[in-house]
């Protein structure tokens, strides 16, 4: 497929424009072609195959399915033009594959009490209250490594391995001897904040940017549904430089619908932007994208080309569904899952687009971020899950405090932590 000359500017490579040596606004360290050959290299050190899939756009999306023996692993999925989507899809398998019931060893997990995991670092997270109201019991935890001091503390596992508390790793649980019952609390159980890269520090970037991205928009559902005060607004489309809007009016060919881009930059001040696709009345939203960066430029790129890969994956395995009935007692809450904006967006404030400069390393950028998140006093902690032998690495970061009410809108009935009812208090 030749590429359209209006997304030139988007789709052409780091190698050919003038910042030759910035790739993705300073995130990444490699440029696509070597950082593809880093992850297949660690794939292939564990024994692994992988199987890349171009899902068609340009911008568009590649699918990574890895498996070893014949026997299917997991699946990765990447965005944008077609290097970075090949790149993506590769380190998003691995990631997928390691950070699953795979990684866990007797020597990697301890056991503590949940009421002490209640008591301590994680009490100001949105998890804390439901693991002091339930019954108290051992469970396993991974020593997760403050990024301000080094200090340690346990992480339940379950936090971030969604499998963890289910029948496939009963086992897993009984070598542990790991005695809690996870049926109150499984639903806090998302892997937000596991990310993968071509080194530890640039996994830790996309870990920590993923993590602000989910509490920008927890905050936004929180506001718009719970405490009823929109506070997001919507960037001027006429305001754009000129690859951002052709990429949005590309969104909006591909789509058939208008997009919004939402900025729902929350106090953390880290640009956090949604691409959004207003739903059929009386349905879910499905069709948005999300994107945080130093780099609001880049903030929206990912938004757009998230937009652009949640569409080639429709058309490749169809429509996600997901189940939102038993939230239908709680009203807020079911709107929440349902996500239509419409009425907010008619009534949000148009803002004209300003860019903001981003450090050119990834160690730059870590930085920044973790500026930022101690500014408005949190912190940091991640896990290596595994990190290869040449470098590509797989890590679990935790920010207890940022909100992870986002999972309502895959059905899941909880509660925001005290950030987010500080917001309901408040209006």
């Amino acid at each position: 497929m030749e590429t359209d000359a209006r997304y030139a500017t988007v789709n052409a490579s780091p190698e050919t424009r003038e910042e030759r040596s910035v790739v993705q606004a300073g995130e990444r360290g490699l440029p696509f072609d070597i950082a593809v050959e880093r992850g297949l290299a660690a794939l292939a050190e564990l024994g692994i195959e992988a199987e890349l899939h171009d899902l068609g756009g340009e911008p568009g999306a590649c699918r990574c399915v890895v498996s070893r023996d014949g026997r299917w692993l997991a699946n990765g999925c990447g965005k944008g033009n077609r290097d970075a989507a090949r790149a993506g899809a590769v380190f998003e398998a691995l990631e997928h594959h390691l950070s699953g019931c795979t990684s866990l060893r007797a020597e990697t997990v301890e056991l503590r009490s949940a009421h002490e995991i209640a008591a301590g670092p994680l009490r100001g997270d949105s998890v804390a209250s439901a693991l002091a109201d339930a019954g108290d019991g051992l469970m396993a935890c991974r020593r997760y490594r403050a990024l301000d001091d080094g200090s340690v503390v346990p992480v339940p596992v379950f936090l971030s391995c969604i499998e963890y508390p289910t029948e496939e790793c009963e086992h897993l649980r009984r070598e542990f001897g790991d005695t809690y019952d996870y049926t109150s609390v499984v639903r806090h159980s998302v892997n937000s904040g596991c990310a993968s890269g071509a080194s530890v520090t640039e996994a830790t970037v996309h870990a920590l940017n993923e993590i602000i991205e989910r509490d920008a928009w927890s905050m936004m559902l929180v506001d718009v549904f719970l405490a009823r005060r929109p506070r997001f607004s919507v960037l001027d489309p006429a305001s754009l430089p000129d690859d951002l809007a052709a990429l949005v009016n590309y969104a909006e060919e591909v789509a058939g619908e208008r997009v919004a881009l939402i900025d729902m930059t929350t106090d953390l001040g880290v640009p956090s932007v949604m691409a959004y696709v207003a739903p059929e009345p009386g349905k879910a939203a499905v069709h948005f994208g999300c994107g945080t960066s130093l780099s609001r430029r880049h903030a929206a790129l990912r938004a757009l080309t998230e937009l652009l890969q949640v569409k080639a994956l429709e058309t490749e395995l169809g429509e996600p569904t997901h189940d939102r009935d038993h939230l239908l007692p709680y009203p807020p809450f079911a709107a929440a899952s349902h996500m239509d904006l419409r009425e907010s967006l008619a009534l949000a404030p148009r803002v004209a687009y300003t860019g903001t400069a981003a450090p050119e390393t990834p160690a730059e950028h870590l930085d920044r971020l973790r500026n930022a998140l101690a500014a408005r006093d949190f912190r940091a902690y991640v896990h290596e899950l595994h990190v290869a032998g040449n470098g590509a690495a797989v890590i679990s970061a935790l920010v207890p405090g940022l909100e992870r009410f986002m999972i309502v809108h895959l059905g899941s009935l909880v509660v925001p932590g005290p950030r987010g009812m500080a917001a309901v208090r408040a209006s």
